[in-house]
């Protein structure tokens, strides 16, 4: 079987706390976070629904408040992110905007040159380079915000200066925002790719690691990063490519970078081996799932058809570390590293199956056995050993 792309489980950065209505209530709004961070690469309906629930509640709680206390910058800087976290969870930013731009107005108009004004009316631009003074004003005012210090990875990506990311992903780094597990699940994506390929990510906490590895670590710097996050603006997009020096298809005034427009990118450079993180939206790869094969934690696309059960297995079997799955975390501060480290640890069971079929075709029993148990460990640790079973057996 060369083709294999589905992985069980798309990333899931649920991190936000478990927060009731008391709680909520009872809060002081100028001193408490009410841990509204984001919610990355959902792909369960109902996770989606809670979240979406609990930043709404979050949104109307912080805009009653406001409406009577306009001038505490820092509630408006929470309200704009449970409303913002609400429409990309749901993938409605394009209609969340309207909501947003009135925010950021507000915001000028109530707390100008704070802090929380100026880093929202970057964060609001969507990357605009035109408004990354702001963001540097943000930056020396507190460089300490993890949100903030990823829109300053971000726009040095796409400026493409990419030891000034390297700096930023460190401080990001620094303040325990960066799960330790996601780190360690990003080496292995690094490994999931051929040499002097071009990898497709999705968001900031897909992406990001990526470079600290790459930047701060050294290892794997010849895969060029494609954050999808990065790429809905022209400019920042023809910034980008022009760095890597890609080409980008004619007549480019697209806003979305959807399946259909990586297409024609891809045939615009071919020749290039383009790799799609696991953890890019479900929509996408199985837009794509006729022309992918499975590698390790990314998938290789090809119009024809490409040999990749060499290529997986040498990854798997040899250039893996798979602390993800061997690591607890128990020291660790972070919730994702806690509570959700595990699920993404699913994205390793199919390469691991197919591995594992592989070797003991070639007669490497023990080998097969060793990647078959891992497998079955991330079957119990994460309460889905019938499933891991179910995959194991498909590839027997």
């Amino acid at each position: 079987m060369k083709r294999g792309l589905k992985t069980l489980i798309a990333l899931l950065l649920l991190l936000a706390g478990d927060i009731s209505a008391q709680d909520i209530q009872s809060v002081n709004y100028s001193t408490t976070d009410m841990n509204i961070v984001p919610f990355n690469m959902a792909s369960d309906a109902t996770n989606i629904f809670s979240f979406t629930n609990q930043m709404n509640y979050y949104a109307t709680t912080y805009s009653n408040y406001l409406s009577e206390n306009k001038t505490d910058a820092a509630v408006w800087l929470k309200y704009y992110k449970a409303l913002r976290y609400s429409y990309e969870a749901n993938d409605l930013m394009s209609k969340g905007h309207t909501d947003l731009d009135s925010i950021s107005v507000q915001m000028k108009q109530n707390v100008p040159g704070t802090f929380e004004q100026n880093f929202v009316s970057y964060w609001n631009s969507d990357h605009d380079q035109q408004f990354y003074p702001e963001l540097l004003k943000a930056y020396g005012q507190k460089n300490s915000d993890p949100e903030l210090l990823r829109q300053m990875i971000g726009a040095q990506m796409i400026r493409g200066d990419l030891k000034s990311a390297a700096k930023y992903c460190a401080e990001w780094k620094a303040t325990g925002d960066m799960p330790q597990s996601i780190i360690d699940y990003a080496y292995d994506v690094l490994q999931s790719c051929a040499e002097n390929s071009v990898l497709i990510t999705n968001g900031d906490y897909d992406s990001y690691p990526l470079v600290y590895w790459q930047e701060k670590m050294k290892v794997r710097m010849d895969v060029k990063i494609l954050d999808l996050h990065l790429l809905e603006r022209a400019d920042n997009r023809a910034a980008i490519f022009k760095h890597f020096s890609l080409a980008l298809p004619g007549n480019d005034s697209t806003t979305v970078f959807n399946p259909d427009y990586f297409r024609r990118v891809a045939t615009v450079n071919n020749g290039t081996k383009f790799y799609l993180a696991s953890t890019l939206p479900n929509s996408f790869l199985t837009s794509l799932s006729g022309d992918l094969y499975l590698c390790g934690l990314a998938s290789r696309y090809g119009t024809d058809e490409v040999n990749n059960l060499e290529f997986l297995q040498n990854n798997v079997g040899t250039k893996m570390n798979f602390t993800i799955i061997t690591s607890t975390y128990d020291g660790s501060k972070n919730n994702f590293d806690l509570n959700n480290s595990r699920s993404l640890s699913l994205n390793y069971v199919l390469p691991l199956a197919m591995a594992a079929e592989r070797y003991e075709a070639e007669g490497n029993k023990k080998r097969a056995g060793e990647l078959r148990d891992m497998a079955r460990a991330i079957g119990t640790s994460t309460g889905k050993s019938n499933e891991v079973e179910q995959v194991l057996s498909s590839h027997s």
